[in-house]
């Protein structure tokens, strides 16, 4: 069995304690479950809890999250915004972090949504100005490619802010 995987066995014990109609609502100073497993890069987890029908658009209301050097709201950031915003740190490969994103797609995570923290990123603009390795596929699954931040950006705008990519095209 792989390290992070789940049995049947823990799944009966935490469902024991667990109220389904609640559990993806609660909320710590990390966010919802949803949240903590991806910050930890726990594809497995993800996959559980998208099993057990959590939110994957679900936005959290609690403290501020650190990261990156500064303090984003996890109100701000719905499942697939905020694992695009992670650095591949503490545990988080590239490969899973990519394979979280795929996951939370085919989930139904919507990648238009448009975050609530004054800056209005969708989950393209995001992946862009991170040049997250899942980019290319969340381009290629995202419905509507012309939506602006805040700063009447489209996420094609950002992604051409980037040196390395306009170095490339050379």
């Amino acid at each position: 069995a792989q390290k992070n995987s789940i049995t049947a066995n823990d799944e009966r014990n935490y469902l024991h304690y667990l109220d389904r109609e609640t559990i993806f609502d609660c909320q710590s100073a990390h966010g919802s479950p949803l949240h903590i497993a991806i910050k930890k890069g726990n594809y497995e987890m993800v996959k559980w809890l998208i099993s057990l029908r959590a939110n994957t658009n679900h936005t959290c209301t609690h403290q501020p999250i650190h990261q990156r050097n500064r303090s984003v709201s996890a109100c701000a950031l719905p499942p697939l915004h905020y694992a695009l915003s992670l650095d591949f740190k503490h545990g988080r490969s590239v490969t899973n972090m990519t394979k979280i994103v795929r996951l939370l797609l085919k989930a139904g995570a919507n990648s238009s949504l448009q975050t609530t923290d004054g800056n209005d990123d969708t989950a393209l603009h995001i992946a862009f100005r991170h040049l997250h390795p899942a980019s290319q596929y969340l381009a290629e699954k995202t419905p509507d490619l012309t939506l602006e931040n805040r700063l009447g950006n489209t996420a094609f705008h950002v992604l051409s802010q980037h040196r390395e990519v306009i170095g490339a095209l050379n």
